[in-house]
């Protein structure tokens, strides 16, 4: 398998996996949850050390985590 080929998930499916780390229903995930996040979502080990790597702040929304996902791991909703 190919390392840079991207990996496509839709809004819906972005939202659910943001939800699931949401358990408070707060509208924002800890750095933490969303680098856990963004690691099950990569399909190679060249994503999964995207998503370890890239910087991102404390608290992140649905949006910024819906960014974070394309810009550590090419996911285009």
């Amino acid at each position: 398998m190919n390392g840079n080929r991207s990996i496509v998930y839709g809004d819906t499916e972005l939202q659910n996996i943001f939800a699931l780390y949401d358990l408070k229903g707060a509208g924002f995930i800890t750095k933490e949850q969303c680098r856990e996040a963004l690691k099950t979502l990569a399909n190679s080990e060249f994503h999964h050390q995207k998503a370890q790597e890239i910087a991102m702040p404390d608290k992140v929304d649905l949006f910024g985590f819906m960014k974070l996902c394309d810009d550590a791991l090419g996911i285009k909703p």
